[in-house]
């Protein structure tokens, strides 16, 4: 996963969590406190309406028992009434029609208000009838029964402490939803401190460490420490930079290492050359002396036998020099794609009369992904025809000899490997056996592993051996592959 996409997931998911925690605490909050104040205002309009509707009772009862016969009077006390019945209505649109309490509480509804309204109203209209009766007589007026008004006002009393209760409910409930609001806000506060903690340790894992990392592996870099690999596990831009990093180091030593077996090889070289100059006029001086000494001796005798043994050793030295110049000298490599089963078969072709003199089996094996090889066909070929030669006379009869090319693709590397079921190197001569001049058979100069070396180091790669346990010598060609072209600069 690329670092542009886990910073766009952690993003979002920390916004998405803080998103959904403040629009469910902001819905909570708006809800519960529109309700409350819903509630809170229907009790207050019921109160209002309960006060009103006992004031006007209170009043019509007030005209009541100072009753009188003029017109005035009634129309007062019919306009009271209306008062009443609109109060009555205003009252019924408030709360609707019929609101129910606890299950402890009387059940206070508009039809038991209705009834006792009712009640109270048939005990006026007797009462005012009954006075009406006597106005005129001297006796004096009749009592006036209160049970029915003292009811109502009962009821009207016990309501309104109902809904007193009720708004006392409400606003207990809003300080509860408060609390209830600030404990989820500071729910968030704490998820979002937690995300945000836990935001900054996967930068951290993402970013910071691997850019210290690399940091401390570009100043190595610069130290000249080229062996240092910056150790970024991740794979995103960053772990990618850190290989090609890594793998930018790695060339440059290469080409570091290169550069200076091309500069020793030169200087050794020049004077080799040098050498084998000043040696070679002596030497033909030698042999030319030796010849003519050689052609005045009898045919027959010690004496001529003894030259030629001297023209040979002057002949086996000469050969040397040659063979030490032309390892010394400097090689252009061009490398370019090879058909690997032709290199192999070519080379398998040579050594095949070789193998089977001495009863030993060549056998090839190429992976399908190394059908094509990146070297220069010639100096490759020599390298390698040096390296089968050795194992073929280092394997007794009976044994094998084994080619096999394959591709490791995470190095982006191709490992050519020649396998003998020979004795194996001595130990001893494990740490010398690329020096020149070492060898292990009779008449070797020990100048073809030098030179297998020397070309696989000009190659950009390195040549190896090991000596397994359970015998015989395995020697390793380990190429770089060529460098792809970038897409983005093609």
């Amino acid at each position: 996963m690329s670092l542009r996409v886990k910073c766009a997931l952690l993003l979002i998911a920390f916004e998405l969590t803080l998103a959904v925690t403040l629009m469910l605490t902001v819905r909570h909050i708006r809800h519960y406190f529109e309700n409350a104040a819903e509630a809170i205002a229907s009790s207050n309009r019921s109160n209002a309406d309960l006060r009103r509707l006992r004031q006007l009772l209170r009043d019509e009862l007030g005209l009541v028992l100072k009753f009188s016969a003029d017109p005035a009077a009634t129309d007062k006390q019919r306009a009271l009434g209306e008062q009443i019945d609109a109060a009555l209505a205003d009252f019924e649109n408030t709360l609707g029609r019929s609101v129910q309490f606890d299950a402890d509480d009387p059940k206070l509804d508009i039809e038991t208000l209705r009834i006792l309204l009712a009640q109270r109203a048939r005990a006026v209209d007797r009462y005012i009838a009954d006075a009406t009766k006597v106005s005129g007589e001297s006796t004096s007026l009749p009592t006036f029964d209160q049970s029915h008004h003292l009811a109502l006002d009962r009821f009207i009393g016990q309501w309104e402490t109902e809904v007193f209760h009720r708004m006392i409910l409400t606003a207990e409930g809003s300080f509860a939803a408060l609390n209830q609001s600030v404990m989820i806000l500071s729910i968030n506060m704490i998820v979002g401190a937690v995300l945000g903690v836990l935001g900054l340790v996967l930068v951290r894992r993402w970013v910071l460490v691997p850019l210290s990392e690399l940091t401390n592996a570009a100043d190595e870099f610069g130290r000249g420490r080229l062996d240092y690999r910056a150790d970024v596990r991740t794979r995103d831009e960053l772990g990618k930079l850190a290989d090609s990093m890594n793998m930018m180091s790695a060339d440059l030593a290469r080409l570091g290492r290169q550069m200076v077996f091309r500069e020793r090889a030169a200087a050794m070289g020049e004077l080799i050359s040098y050498i084998a100059h000043n040696i070679r006029n002596p030497l033909a001086g030698i042999r030319s002396l030796s010849e003519s000494c050689r052609r005045s001796a009898p045919e027959h005798s010690a004496m001529h036998d003894q030259h030629d043994e001297i023209v040979a050793s002057v002949e086996r030295l000469q050969r040397w020099l040659r063979e030490v110049e032309h390892t010394c000298r400097s090689i252009d490599i061009r490398p370019a794609p090879v058909d690997t089963a032709a290199l192999v078969n070519n080379l398998v072709a040579v050594f095949r009369p070789m193998a089977d003199r001495r009863d030993v089996r060549l056998e090839t094996r190429i992976a399908p992904d190394a059908a094509t090889i990146h070297v220069d066909e010639s100096h490759f070929e020599q390298a390698l025809a040096a390296i089968v030669g050795n194992a073929i006379e280092a394997t007794p009869a009976g044994g094998s000899v084994t080619i096999a090319v394959e591709c490791d693709t995470e190095r982006r590397h191709q490992i050519v490997a020649i396998a003998d079921t020979g004795p194996g190197i001595p130990r001893e001569m494990r740490d010398t056996v690329f020096h020149p001049s070492v060898s292990t058979k009779r008449d070797g100069q020990g100048l073809g592993l030098a030179m297998a070396r020397k070309i696989a180091a000009l190659h950009a790669g390195e040549l190896t051996f090991e000596c397994p346990i359970t015998g015989g010598t395995i020697f390793r060609f380990d190429l770089p592959l060529p460098q792809e072209p970038d897409a983005t600069n093609a």
